[in-house]
């Protein structure tokens, strides 16, 4: 499997991309929102994982490596 660090992408593109998924208990979703809400960025996107709890990547596994892939090859 192949591991993509996010961090350095976000960084290098100079984007605020954030994914989070509705039913986390650990981050709520409400909290995860309003921090979006206050980042100032030229361009940001919140991608949300309506129904997903904590790992997406398997419960949601298209929709989540479409943007990741995106994120990775800066594609759109």
């Amino acid at each position: 499997m192949n591991c993509i660090n996010l961090i350095y992408h976000f960084i290098k593109l100079g984007k605020k991309q954030f994914c989070a998924v509705r039913y986390e208990y650990i981050t709520p979703s409400i909290l995860v929102e309003k921090y979006y809400e206050k980042l100032e960025a030229l361009h940001k996107e919140f991608i949300w994982f309506e129904n997903s709890a904590h790992f997406p990547q398997c419960t949601e596994n298209d929709k989540f490596c479409d943007p990741m892939l995106k994120i990775k090859y800066n594609i759109g």
